[in-house]
């Protein structure tokens, strides 16, 4: 999200701090934990009586004048667009206590009541962990009330690890434990010609992969590339240090316009070893403090709407921009222009306006709802609980696999998906079947009732194919039901003659 930042509270926050704290006590009456994670809110007199308070809490030599043992450090949650408080949280620096060990744990949190269900309290958390870290807390007890659970979804969501469920007066309470990335120290650096070759080898590793794909190997090539882009008089290059390797760059330039001076980001990426890891999070937030500290207004850049990143992008504060649109125009004879490419690949041969093409991380919802209405169609009916889980798992599933060992392929009309595909490839130890190891099998083939017989299934099947085919996929597996085996049969695909049977231990009843 990268919309709000953790500040320790000053007087400079005084009005906005006293109305936030009204607002709770208007809004939370029957709630006995309404000021979690705001130390004494509640009991102060004054704003800057409970500012001083968090001071003395911070060392260990003043926090026994504060009626409490565990020294801690107290944040705003303020966003940054308008510098309004949403929430406060604070950080023990330690949990060698009865109570805190046992249900307290390292934090609590509270957001403001007009400013709830906006995502804030994961964020908060986030950068949270980051302050843990900073501490040398290597592991996090983070707790909730068994009912609570939109807390518990902002915990689970930041890596919290359930633990057990407690008794803690007659209330059943959830622990779970979140792990610090101790021992990574970002370091953010200016970049020169010197870390020309170490910004090649990262830049090569990170695009050889899903779903970039690009092909370096022309190491010429790639190092004019880099200056291209990284090189000229208002040239600004930044490296992302973890424990004194360079794991991150951002290239571009300083771009001056009539509506401000920018920071324009022509380049940038993670290596793959620290993906994953929330470390693109943290160079971004590095990156805007120091733009910030320079004077400048914002910082601009492009990416593909069908890959990981333009998620990434906008969950650490990008938009689009609804004026600017990308153009091109090939130049070279006998090759299609990207337009044509594309209206081969999306036209659906004039079937009620139906467009092909493949699912991007914008589809999540969509996605969500068409793999609910297979499950029904496919088992019956589902219950409740099954729906809620199917809810809650598949969001999480997409957003981590589409686009890489998942490939959708969706038809859309009226502004929704109708159909989809999915195939989920493999990649396994080489064997004569598939040397290079690359196998795939098609999850699920599902079109809403009202598009059904209008070949939408045979289209997507086609485009499967072409994919896998031109990924160099060695070959299509399925389940076929007895409606779609004469549409499979006619595309090519063969009965399988097995010499082994099929088995499956179950593990765990869900």
């Amino acid at each position: 999200m990268n919309t709000l930042e953790l500040i320790e509270p000053t007087t400079e926050y005084a009005e906005d701090l006293w109305a936030f704290r009204q607002e709770i006590l208007d809004y939370d009456k029957e709630n006995g934990d309404q000021f979690a994670g705001c130390l004494s809110l509640r009991e102060s007199k004054s704003a800057e009586e409970w500012i001083n308070l968090c001071s003395l809490r911070k060392s260990a030599e003043t926090v026994s004048q504060t009626g409490v043992a565990v020294p801690s450090n107290m944040y705003l949650a303020v966003r940054k667009s308008d510098k309004r408080i949403v929430g406060g949280i604070d950080l023990r620096h330690h949990i060698d206590h009865p109570i805190l060990g046992t249900w307290g744990g390292h934090c609590g949190y509270s957001v403001r009541p007009s400013e709830r269900g906006k995502g804030y309290a994961k964020e908060m958390l986030r950068l949270n962990i980051l302050n843990a870290a900073k501490l040398g807390i290597d592991k996090m007890l983070v707790t909730c009330d068994a009912e609570n659970k939109a807390s518990e979804k902002t915990i689970l969501a930041n890596g919290g690890v359930f633990e057990k469920t407690i008794d803690v007066d007659g209330t059943t309470m959830k622990r779970f434990w979140i792990t610090v990335n101790k021992g990574m120290n970002p370091a953010l650096i200016e970049l020169d010609e010197a870390y020309l070759p170490q910004i090649a080898a990262l830049y090569r590793a990170s695009f050889a992969g899903e779903p970039w794909n690009d092909d370096w190997s022309d190491t010429g090539q790639l190092y004019e590339y880099i200056k291209d882009v990284s090189s000229g008089q208002h040239a600004l290059n930044y490296g992302l240090l973890i424990d004194g390797k360079l794991e991150g760059i951002s290239l571009g330039k300083i771009s001056h316009w009539w509506e401000g001076t920018n920071y324009n980001i022509e380049e940038f990426c993670v290596s793959p070893a620290c993906q994953g890891q929330g470390l693109g999070s943290i160079f971004l937030d590095m990156i805007e403090q120091q733009v910030r500290a320079k004077g400048l207004a914002g910082i601009f850049l492009q990416t593909d709407n069908d890959k990981p990143s333009y998620h990434f992008y906008h969950k650490n504060g990008f938009k689009d921009l609804d004026t600017h649109i990308n153009l091109y125009k090939s130049v070279k004879a006998g090759k299609k222009t990207l337009e044509e490419t594309s209206s081969d690949n999306s036209s659906a041969g004039g079937q009620d306006g139906i467009v092909f093409d493949i699912a991007n991380l914008n589809d999540i919802p969509e996605l969500v709802r068409l793999r609910i209405l297979y499950m029904i169609d496919d088992f019956g009916s589902i219950t409740d609980e099954e729906r809620e889980g199917m809810e809650k798992q598949l969001p999480g599933y997409f957003e981590r696999e589409l686009g890489k060992k998942l490939i959708a392929f969706v038809a859309r009309a009226k502004g929704r998906l109708v159909a989809a595909a999915y195939l989920l490839i493999i990649e396994k130890p080489a064997n004569p079947f598939f040397l290079n190891g690359l196998d795939s099998e098609v999850l699920s083939v599902y079109t809403e009732d009202g598009y059904r017989g209008k070949g939408i299934c045979t289209k997507l099947m086609k485009d499967m194919i072409d994919y896998a085919s031109e990924h160099k996929i060695s070959r299509i597996d399925l389940v076929a039901t007895d409606d779609g085996y004469p549409i499979y049969k006619k595309l090519g695909f063969e009965d399988r003659v097995q010499k082994y049977k099929d088995m499956r231990f179950k593990v765990i009843d869900l």
